[in-house]
């Protein structure tokens, strides 16, 4: 993996402005639009050859390939990927306990109308009542994909002990099938595809730090929006997810998030079965994100982006280990979650496509960097192909220095970002 030049100051840039916009505007951020990614149509990649049509849905070139080779008593690791809670039903659950879509209307019209002058005072109750809303809607999806998921899983007599993930917000289950009960799935209306699963080891994607990133603050000329002049916004309010690859977890006695850490304000979240150790990337990106100002001789430690923000990091090894602490996270409230690692693939696989229909049932903001194997070289890394993901790409600065005073312009040749 390349050594980029540049920790990516975009990616942060824009994860400082999603959080003080969550904390500006409150649910109508949350909320915003997604795509669920679960149609035929976004399932079958262009190009793909499809040689197969069961119920006029498709088995993919690859999973035939590997089903030929499958004698009567083998099975095979897969993916099923079925229909989750319909928009309807979720709105007459979420009416039924006083958030529909006239009550939410009327909750937040104040929001809209807010100024700089009373907009601190306003924040606390705008975010009570967003915390509400989210609490009651993720219940209901949970609710209803553990019913889901339960019912489906006996309806067809599968294995319970094989089946190694069950979506918790989505009806996607990770599970082994023999070759009959492919085709006997395939042709359930509830079923739009099954594809073959195979877990990913992730790896962090960011590798330097820089010292400019003072989005926050800014400069004399032009305030960041932790400024006075512009509201002292420091994110309080906002919950923030970080998930870290390689097992990795903070230093809790890192100079600039021990005080953090202590009062409560970042936590360590584990994910079952990951031994988590600390390590330096997981520390750099967390004090980047809340780090207090620390200045040492020959390193001068600039404030994180959103210091009042609450923050909970999780260490994670594979791909189901992320999606773990995606749930985690969501469980826990969080509105932005933070990924700057990923898996080495070709293609949008199953790693992309169920962080995609995570996004689009939680609404988290899901920011991912591109990753640094090079555009020429390789793909992003995954999940960043996630059409509901933000993904960015790391970046250099104007004549290649860490210098506060040579903002960055142009996409890292690292990077596996590559700009149109």
């Amino acid at each position: 993996m390349n050594k980029v030049k540049n920790y990516g100051s975009i990616f942060l840039l824009l994860l400082l402005v999603t959080v003080l916009v969550l904390q500006f505007t409150g649910i109508n951020a949350v909320f915003a639009n997604a795509i669920e990614i679960n149609t035929p149509k976004t399932i079958l990649q262009e190009g793909e050859n499809i040689i197969k049509t069961l119920s006029k849905k498709t088995l993919s070139q690859d999973m035939l390939k590997r089903m030929d080779k499958l004698s009567d008593n083998q099975t095979l690791p897969v993916c099923i990927w079925r229909r989750g809670i319909e928009t309807e039903d979720l709105e007459k659950g979420v009416a039924e306990k006083g958030f529909g879509i006239k009550a939410r209307d009327s909750m937040f019209a104040d929001a809209k109308s807010l100024t700089q002058k009373n907009i601190i005072d306003a924040v606390d109750a705008i975010n009570q009542k967003r915390d509400q809303y989210k609490y009651v809607r993720l219940n209901i999806i949970e609710k209803f994909a553990a019913d889901n998921n339960r019912a489906f899983i006996e309806k067809y007599s599968l294995n319970d002990n094989k089946v190694y993930y069950k979506g918790k917000y989505t009806s996607t289950l990770i599970t082994e099938l023999s070759k009959t009960q492919i085709y006997t799935l395939m042709a359930d209306e509830e079923v739009f595809d099954i594809t073959y699963f195979e877990d990913l080891i992730c790896q962090p994607d960011t590798w330097a730090a820089v010292d400019q990133i003072r989005a926050a603050k800014g400069t004399a000329s032009l305030p960041g929006l932790k400024h006075t002049s512009q509201g002292s916004l420091t994110g309080a309010g906002v919950k923030i997810g970080i998930i870290e690859a390689g097992g990795g977890r903070y230093d809790p006695e890192n100079r600039q998030l021990v005080t953090m850490h202590t009062s409560g304000k970042l936590s360590f979240v584990p994910v079952p079965g990951v031994n988590a150790v600390i390590d330096f990337h997981p520390t750099m990106v967390t004090a980047i994100i809340c780090g207090e100002k620390k200045s040492e001789l020959f390193r001068p430690y600039v404030e994180g982006v959103a210091t009042g923000a609450t923050v909970y990091q999780s260490a994670t090894v594979t791909a189901t280990d992320c999606l773990t602490a995606f749930t985690q996270f969501a469980a826990l409230g969080v509105d932005v979650i933070n990924y700057s690692a990923g898996a080495t693939t070709d293609a949008y696989g199953w790693f992309d496509k169920e962080i995609d229909n995570l996004i689009y049932q939680t609404k988290i903001v899901f920011v991912k960097s591109a990753g640094n194997r090079g555009a020429e070289e390789g793909n992003i890394t995954s999940p960043g192909k996630a059409y509901n993901a933000i993904t960015v790409g790391s970046v250099d600065t104007k004549n290649g220095s860490y210098t506060k005073l040579n903002p960055p312009y142009n996409v890292s040749s690292t990077s596996s970002y590559k700009a149109d």
